[in-house]
């Protein structure tokens, strides 16, 4: 377990297959400013942080985490059955192709908790404003994700991956397709969220569902997206099933499901 104090770290860490617990004194003091004071700055030269060595049991707790850039992983990347635990984070303005926040990629599984993802966003004809995930596994508690952007997919891409998301707020995120989620060959489970505010340019402000893609959707509430210029604010097609329960879908713009 390594312990770091507040501050400011120019890194790109990598590491190399080692279990490693990286902790600010967040969880040692409970006082939320530690968070924004103890800061993993990337210098837009690479990723902040790299775990690409089928690394076991990560914990990353207590930090912000920005000014990322890469092909992949702005801030984060994972690839090659990782396990991971992130929480206590905040994520923001970081730029990548595929997931300006986090990749996720190659049978990993991921666990985010308490995470704030901030204007993160992703270049041109690109995946996933905060989160792009492969072939993953990754489960979502109590995240904001605000102000994300990408061409596919504002906050969150997913391509052949199992999402779990739970009291998480998308709001103003946009995409091309899909303001919050795009999601290809998928399966998400979606309980006690707000989506509000997304915007998409041709199809779902909220959702796009794609490609035999599943969403499960309950005790959610979908308000003020803008769907104007767009096919529908959750747009479903080529064999994607959609199941809504106990949710309310309330002063969007434009048809709510197409």
């Amino acid at each position: 377990k390594i312990i770091v104090d507040p501050g400011i770290y120019i890194e790109n860490l990598d590491f190399f297959g080692k279990t490693i617990k990286l902790k600010s004194t967040y969880q040692s003091q409970e006082d939320t400013l530690i968070i924004s004071q103890t800061i993993i700055d990337a210098g837009y030269a690479d990723h902040a942080i790299k775990l690409n060595s089928g690394e076991k049991n990560i914990s990353i707790s207590g930090f912000t985490i920005r000014n990322g850039i890469a092909g992949g992983g702005g801030a984060i990347y994972c690839g090659n059955n990782v396990t991971a635990e992130f929480n206590n984070l905040v994520i923001e303005n970081n730029i990548a192709s595929f997931g300006g926040g986090i990749l996720s990629y190659h049978s990993s599984n991921l666990v985010l908790e308490n995470i704030n993802f901030i204007r993160n966003s992703c270049s041109e004809q690109s995946f996933g404003g905060a989160i792009a995930a492969y072939d993953s596994n990754i489960e979502l508690v109590n995240c904001n994700f605000l102000e994300n952007e990408a061409s596919h997919g504002g906050a969150i891409y997913s391509a052949f991956s199992n999402i779990k998301i739970t009291q998480t707020v998308f709001d103003d995120n946009y995409a091309s397709q899909g303001g919050a989620i795009k999601s290809i060959y998928s399966s998400i489970e979606l309980t006690n969220t707000l989506c509000t505010n997304n915007y998409a340019v041709s199809y779902g402000s909220i959702f796009h569902l794609d490609l035999s893609s599943n969403f499960d959707i309950t005790n959610a509430t979908f308000s003020n997206n803008n769907a104007k210029l767009s096919w529908g604010n959750i747009y479903i097609e080529n064999n994607s099933q959609l199941d809504i329960t106990n949710s309310i879908i309330w002063e969007n713009i434009g048809i709510d499901i197409f």
